[in-house]
């Protein structure tokens, strides 16, 4: 699904089956300082994982996201920290973040569905 200025990845497109760049082409170990944070950089290592096990973008629901954080250790209550939306880091000056372009989006069945923009950022240099 194309939208203005970005394209949304899901199963019910053939973005999602066949994206230029599949998740296991993305080294988990490459993101360093394409977050901004160590923490939202974590949690973007930790949802390519995911990916790479399903190689592909596919669109996902909070219940298979939450069974995989349990099969691969991860907290799933940080799973998306800073990949949502806003942000808020009380630990150190206060900060606030507020990304400009969404990295995923939710369908109306409830399952969240990766943007480009998401892409972009893992494979920025």
């Amino acid at each position: 699904m194309k939208h203005p200025g970005f394209t949304v990845f899901s199963e019910d497109s053939s973005f999602g089956l066949h994206a230029d760049i599949r998740p296991k082409q993305i080294e988990l170990d490459s993101l360093l300082g394409k977050f901004g944070k160590y923490e939202v950089e974590e949690s973007a290592k930790n949802l390519l994982a995911f990916f790479h096990k399903k190689d592909r973008w596919d669109s996902f629901s909070f219940q298979e996201l939450t069974d995989f954080c349990r099969e691969s250790g991860f907290n799933p209550s940080l799973m998306l920290f800073g990949l949502l939306g806003a942000w808020y880091d009380d630990g150190g000056l206060g900060s606030i973040r507020i990304p400009h372009d969404p990295y995923f989006l939710m369908g109306m069945d409830g399952r969240l569905r990766v943007t480009s923009n998401f892409i972009n950022a893992l494979t920025r240099k």
